[in-house]
């Protein structure tokens, strides 16, 4: 069955010696800012907050 759903996805494999589904994801690591910079260059978009807690960074927007 595993394997049946690994071939439905795009960039998903089917690890046959654990029989398991393996998704693949990439992560960027934000700096202190850069988050906030790239939101702010967006047409259209007002940064009211942003926060870091526990290697997470978020932004608070509103749309103009």
């Amino acid at each position: 069955v595993a394997e049946m759903m690994a071939e439905k996805y795009d960039g998903v494999e089917f690890d046959s010696k654990k029989n398991l589904v393996v998704f693949q994801r990439y992560c960027h690591m934000y700096r202190r800012g850069e988050l906030e910079s790239l939101c702010e260059r967006v047409t259209g978009l007002e940064v009211l907050e942003s926060s870091y807690e526990k290697g997470n960074h978020a932004v608070l927007l509103r749309v103009l």
